[in-house]
């Protein structure tokens, strides 16, 4: 979701049984984009014990402010760099990084691409107009020129074990899996 979609998410856009948020998007237009179990858990928990009480005209918003409003998308933005600086105490690398609200839409493509997703689908999930706009926002690093096919997470700090080096194809065998 944009900052935007997610400060005016509704409930009523979340089917957490199916594991789907349909959002209503730039320009009126709705998308229906799946979630992963751990973030239905999240949002479940989020919903159920940890929301604030709305202000009655904030009552159908997802997410509620301080003061009892739906959140803005300044609040989102507030959020995200008060939990990255929080999170660069335990994982000072994260300080020299540009992180902002759309660090997470570009890092969710990149990954969903890396897992071999079809490019029209993060396009649909994203909610693209075309395919243009969203090659924009895929760029692949020297690693992934070096070595095609291969997908590593990103690790922070060394917190993850390392795997078994595996270089993957080669770019010869690639080509003729093509």
């Amino acid at each position: 979701m944009r900052a935007q979609e997610t400060a005016g998410a509704q409930i009523s856009w979340f089917d957490f049984p199916n594991r789907f948020v349909t959002i209503t998007g730039k320009g009126d237009k709705s998308r229906s984009t799946p979630l992963w179990p751990s973030t239905v858990q999240f949002l479940r928990r989020y919903l159920d014990h940890h929301r604030r009480p709305p202000a009655p005209q904030a009552a159908a918003s997802f997410f509620i402010n301080q003061r009892g409003g739906p959140l803005t998308r300044f609040g989102v933005r507030s959020l995200v760099k008060k939990y990255v600086h929080r999170a660069a105490i335990k994982c000072p690398s994260l300080a020299k990084r540009k992180i902002s609200t759309h660090s997470f839409r570009h890092t969710t493509a990149v990954h969903l691409l890396k897992a071999r997703v079809d490019l029209n689908v993060i396009k649909d999930w994203l909610g693209h107009a075309s395919v243009k706009s969203t090659k924009r926002h895929l760029h692949t690093d020297a690693d992934d020129k070096q070595r095609p096919r291969t997908f590593r997470p990103a690790r922070l700090c060394g917190e993850l074990p390392r795997p078994e080096e595996d270089d993957g194809p080669t770019p010869l065998g690639w080509l003729k899996d093509l």
